[in-house]
């Protein structure tokens, strides 16, 4: 009888180290990303030079909100450039270099999983945020924002990491 139980064990034991060393699945890549996510926020980059507001690319959005709601306005000398008010002098416009958060880590879809190797696969995803924060609050249209990346996986003997 204890032949056939340790035999019983180890095969066991073998058939839980394979599950458990398995290819990489998309939900196991998911949950891994969710959690290495969780609480990132997107920034935008709002910085001042010589008293005019400039963004980092793709901040053009992000001054017309802000103008918007009154925390910048044009500069009447020069229409292309924009200047703190009186309201947006009292949240950020003393500091140069300011990150304005708009959004926060909602969710991440995995789209696909390449082979690289035996012991590497690389992840695409698709991680999607909800507005948040100052900029956040100023978004009223419902609207979500994606980024796209991609996350190494190596394989050890317990399982695949991150």
């Amino acid at each position: 009888m204890r032949g056939k139980t340790g035999l019983f064990l180890a095969v066991l034991l073998a058939a839980l180290t394979v599950v458990g060393c398995g290819d990489l699945s998309r939900d196991k890549a998911a949950s891994v990303l969710n959690k290495k996510l969780k609480g990132s926020k997107l920034t935008q980059m709002f910085f001042r030079f010589a008293g005019d507001i400039h963004t980092a690319p793709g901040g053009e959005e992000v001054v017309r909100l802000l103008s918007a709601e009154g925390y910048v306005k044009q500069d009447k000398q020069t229409a292309s450039m924009y200047v703190c008010t009186q309201k947006g002098n009292s949240i950020f416009c003393p500091y140069n270099g300011t990150d304005i958060e708009f959004a926060t880590f909602e969710s991440v879809a995995i789209t696909g999983i390449q082979k690289n190797g035996d012991t590497r696969r690389v992840v695409s995803y698709t991680a999607t945020y909800k507005p948040s924060g100052l900029l956040g609050t100023m978004y009223k249209d419902g609207r979500t924002f994606t980024r796209g990346g991609t996350a190494t996986f190596s394989k050890f003997d317990d399982g695949w990491r991150h």
